[in-house]
């Protein structure tokens, strides 16, 4: 169910890896700015970059998802 869900809206492994790493970096570099992750410890900081890192992702798939697949389009009409 979730490889149907998930592999057909998205770029692929490699593409959501990057923009994970790269929604979780921007949103360490945003606390950091603010200051609120100054004295934050491991476990806050791992909560914030995996919001950071879903944030992205989801993002993409809400608003900027692949084409769908021919296998996609007829898994849709079985």
């Amino acid at each position: 169910m979730s490889d149907f869900l998930v592999k057909d809206r998205g770029y692929g492994m490699a593409a959501d890896l990057a923009l994970g790493l790269g929604g979780a970096l921007l949103m360490i570099i945003v606390v950091q700015a603010v200051g609120i992750g100054l004295d934050a410890s491991w476990f806050a900081m791992t909560l914030v970059s995996l919001v950071g890192a879903a944030g992205v992702i989801g993002a993409q798939r809400r608003f900027w998802t692949a084409p769908r697949s021919e296998n996609a389009a007829r898994r849709m009409r079985l």
